[in-house]
């Protein structure tokens, strides 16, 4: 997680220093997920390779969870064809349950509403094995 987010989705242009350094080291690193901050929106891209829309498997995908703060930003970047879903509707909190095949994000609205919800899943590779041979 930080702070600025790379891509576009609300009033402020994309990143281009997080682009150029980080986003590489990211995908190259298999990252699943990035949280971020910053626009005071929430915004949750598709899965991301290269700032193009990917197959979940092989992309990153990045949420943007500024909807705690004092005010709401109104603008939207209409023309991004990277966000999969858009919210600066109401103020929201991001819940993520972390289990060790799977992640769960859940967009919880003001109202106690469900915004947005998404699971990344993947096979455990480090399964411990059952001593009881099940």
């Amino acid at each position: 997680f930080f702070h600025h987010p790379p891509w576009e989705g609300g009033k402020r242009p994309p990143d281009d220093k997080i682009c150029t350094t980080l986003v590489p080291a990211l995908e190259a690193g298999g990252a699943d997920v990035v949280f971020c901050g910053h626009n005071h929106i929430y915004e949750r891209t598709y899965p991301l390779r290269n700032g193009l829309a990917v197959t979940p498997a092989n992309g990153v995908l990045y949420i943007t969870s500024g909807t705690g703060g004092k005010s709401l930003d109104k603008e939207r970047n209409t023309a991004s064809t990277r966000l999969a879903y858009f919210n600066n509707s109401q103020f929201s909190f991001t819940w993520v349950h972390v289990e060790s095949d799977r992640v769960e994000i859940e967009q919880i609205g003001e109202t106690d509403t469900l915004l947005d919800r998404v699971v990344l899943s993947r096979p455990c590779e480090n399964q411990p094995s059952d001593p009881q041979g099940g």
